[in-house]
């Protein structure tokens, strides 16, 4: 478990998030998680593939397809998934655009986690604080069909937003 997992054991949101995916996508063939950070994500719901990308080295799991690389260059061995997750990284990418659209050109189904109106310079490397429901539209060019604001005992809040 890397340091990054363990500082995030039993967060909140991501049992909304892996709720989400089993009530809205909880089986196909292909779910790729983007930035992934080693998380449980991937393992989420009913996949007969699994892929994570992350420009950072993460370690093996079985069953995981894991592709280091910036996810608006990185080949990918599909060019579509059932399902893609991008969770508490589109605040850290400076030009978002050509991510965003490969989220949803690759994803049947997307599914976004950010930091929901978080202070301005709170969190190092947060390029696009505060975010809100507003910002996150412009973000995207998109308006989720579900989305919760979740916030965690005595933390902060992260929006989840479904695509």
């Amino acid at each position: 478990m890397t340091p990054y997992v363990k500082r995030r054991e039993g967060m909140l949101y991501y049992k909304i998030i892996e709720e989400m995916i089993l009530s809205f996508a909880p089986s196909g063939n292909t779910f790729i998680d983007v930035g992934n950070g080693g998380t449980d994500v991937i393992t989420y719901g009913t996949y007969s593939r699994r892929i994570v990308v992350d420009p950072s080295s993460l370690p093996e799991r079985e069953g995981v397809e894991t592709i280091k690389g910036k996810w608006v260059t990185v080949p990918l061995p599909v060019e579509k998934a059932d399902l893609v997750t991008c969770c508490q990284t589109l605040e850290h990418i400076r030009d978002y655009a050509p991510f965003v659209k490969r989220l949803f050109s690759v994803g049947t189904t997307v599914l976004i986690s950010v930091p929901y109106k978080w202070s301005k310079g709170a969190s190092k490397g947060h390029i696009h604080d505060p975010i809100d429901e507003d910002k996150l539209e412009k973000m995207t060019g998109r308006v989720p069909y579900i989305s919760s604001i979740v916030r965690e005992p005595e933390g902060p809040q992260r929006m989840i937003c479904l695509y």
